[in-house]
């Protein structure tokens, strides 16, 4: 066999088995575009807001809840099996319930708010969580939320 048929051969197997793995992660965005080289992990949320009470950021996470009625919220992981409440600003926008379990960014304030019984009562229902367990919501929460004003998962 002649040695540039084999070279040739090798090189252009070569180059379609690394074109052939390269797979473009699918990008789904929500709301405004969201620069993701400027966020933080979700993880790093609570440090971040010791002594202050507004934040304007980009944090990123896994997504481990969506309403599943609307996509007007969503829970990101903040680690220690805590949970950032993600409310979609002025219900401009909402998000697809398949993104659960997805890494995503979100663009948007935090901040502290009082969560009413009601409103635990509601999320708890949305959630599929029993009646029994519905009903011993009897306390409002002080929790740290998020106003997103834009989403992008991957």
């Amino acid at each position: 066999m002649n040695i540039k048929i084999l070279v040739f051969s090798s090189l252009f197997s070569s180059i379609f088995a690394l074109v052939s793995c390269h797979h473009e992660i699918p990008v789904q965005v929500f709301g405004e575009v969201v620069d993701s080289t400027q966020a933080i992990k979700s993880t790093e949320l609570q440090q971040k807001m010791k002594g202050l009470a507004v934040l304007n950021l980009t944090i990123s996470g896994k997504v481990e809840d969506v309403c599943k009625a609307e996509g007007c919220w969503m829970k990101l992981d903040l680690g220690e099996e805590k949970r950032l409440l993600i409310r979609m600003k002025n219900r401009d926008f909402s998000v697809d319930e398949q993104i659960q379990g997805k890494y995503a960014f979100v663009k948007g304030t935090v901040y502290y708010d009082t969560i009413s019984i009601e409103k635990l009562k509601k999320h708890a229902k949305e959630d599929g969580d029993s009646d029994s367990i519905v009903s011993v919501i009897t306390v409002p929460e002080i929790k740290l939320v998020m106003e997103a004003s834009g989403v992008m998962t991957r």
